[in-house]
């Protein structure tokens, strides 16, 4: 399978370190989005760094799509994702509101339990660090060993951790593009 980028925990984190490593990670909100389903989604991507997630499909699914994937159509069968007045009629926005409604208060409402339940009393105590990811034989390791924490000012100094020196060598402000002779 091919991959553009970096799925979403890894891509945060990375983010969130490069942010502390320079000294701007309180000038700039952390955004996350991509499978957030849960309370528990939403305890990894702030652990992860992110101050902020949000979820798509979730809140579509609550709203009653069905994925008939015609969204770029116009003939969206539930009336969501269409600009057809007779399709649109097809959306009861008074019944749908208050499941959306609901699905976000019980996710938040899950989050919270998380946190206290992993002893915290403030979701801003969430590090990487206190969370657990399982290996394909089944053993267990605190996320913190895939994804190296950075401190803050770190990546002007010159001991990095090899997938922050590779990347750093490679950034530019010039151009969004890396410099490929150092990838």
């Amino acid at each position: 399978s091919h991959r553009f980028g970096l799925p979403c925990i890894e891509g945060v984190n990375f983010v969130h370190n490069c942010l502390v490593g320079v000294g701007l990670r309180d000038d700039i909100k952390v955004i996350a989005s991509g499978h957030t389903a849960s309370g528990f989604h939403v305890v990894e991507k702030i652990a992860a760094g992110a101050d902020v997630c949000n979820a798509a499909r979730t809140m579509m699914l609550a709203l009653g799509c069905i994925q008939s994937i015609a969204c770029n159509t116009n003939k969206c069968p539930t009336g969501i994702a269409t600009q057809d007045p007779k399709r649109s009629k097809a959306l009861d926005i008074e019944s749908r509101y208050m499941r959306v409604a609901n699905y976000q208060e019980l996710t938040l409402h899950s989050f919270f339990e998380l946190v206290g339940a992993m002893g915290f009393d403030d979701p801003e105590k969430l590090t990487v660090k206190v969370v657990w990811k399982r290996s394909e034989g089944g053993g267990r390791f605190e996320a913190d060993e895939i994804y190296p924490t950075l401190k803050p000012m770190g990546l002007l100094e010159s001991e990095l951790p090899p997938v922050y020196a590779i990347n750093w060598a490679a950034a530019t402000a010039a151009s969004f593009h890396a410099q490929s002779e150092h990838l």
